[in-house]
């Protein structure tokens, strides 16, 4: 009777323990649900609420951070045109515009090509330059800088050709001076020889006189033969008062 009662509780200790052993054996199925993302703040960071359907973690509610760009949230991705966008949501610090939108530079499109006549993303050979739309939005303006830059063209043409006729001009009276100079200088000599002194002296007066006006422009030997003339000048004129 007695053994019969001690087999009978430990069978009910058995059966009440089971369940327990079940669920120790038992893993949890982990079913996480998250909602959309918040929009993001302006600390640049947004939020979401995520669910641990099965509470297997013991946190029935989490939630998650994550960094954002709030400028570039609120203003690249809101379809309206605004701060520094060339076109709708994009140009500027915005993603590069496609092909056919706005844009005011290379940088404010796909294709690295602004053409700068209609200001519109378009391919890298078909953009047109600065010159070409400068022609084409403002064509008085085009035409009278290129007749002002052939006008200047042609007078500094006129300039140089004038100055250059005239510094040959000037070198060829220079030497035709410095020759005359010389048969003044051998004139005085000849004079001096045959004892014409009236002649002489008006010989070297005439070639000192061409020597001082074209002083600058004469070469050495030039300047040497005029000291010589004016020694042999001066022994003339000593000789004359003995």
């Amino acid at each position: 009777m007695k053994l019969w009662l001690f087999f009978s509780v430990l069978f009910f200790i058995a059966i009440s323990l089971l369940p327990l052993a079940y669920s120790q054996t038992q893993t949890c199925d982990y079913q996480r649900v998250c909602m959309n993302w918040s929009i993001c703040n302006e600390n640049n960071t947004k939020y979401r609420f995520c669910y641990d359907v099965n509470n297997c973690t013991g946190n029935y509610i989490d939630i998650e951070y994550t960094e954002c760009n709030y400028l570039f949230e609120t203003h690249c991705l809101n379809s309206v045109r605004d701060l520094d966008e060339t076109d709708v949501d994009c140009g500027g610090s915005c993603a590069p515009c496609p092909k056919g939108k706005s844009c005011l530079s290379d940088e404010d499109c796909e294709t690295n090509a602004c053409d700068l006549v209609n200001f519109t993303c378009v391919e890298k050979s078909e953009k047109r330059g600065f010159i070409e739309a400068f022609a084409y939005n403002h064509p008085f303006d085009f035409m009278l800088i290129i007749s002002f830059i052939y006008a200047a063209l042609f007078f500094l043409s006129f300039y140089i050709f004038t100055h250059s006729f005239r510094k040959q001009e000037e070198e060829f009276n220079i030497e035709n001076s410095r020759k005359r100079m010389q048969g003044f200088i051998d004139l005085f000599y000849l004079y001096l020889s045959r004892k014409d002194f009236r002649k002489a002296s008006l010989a070297y007066s005439e070639s000192m006189r061409i020597a001082e006006r074209i002083s600058e422009h004469l070469p050495e030997n030039d300047l040497r033969d005029l000291e010589e003339l004016r020694d042999d000048y001066e022994k003339f004129i000593a000789n004359q008062h003995e």
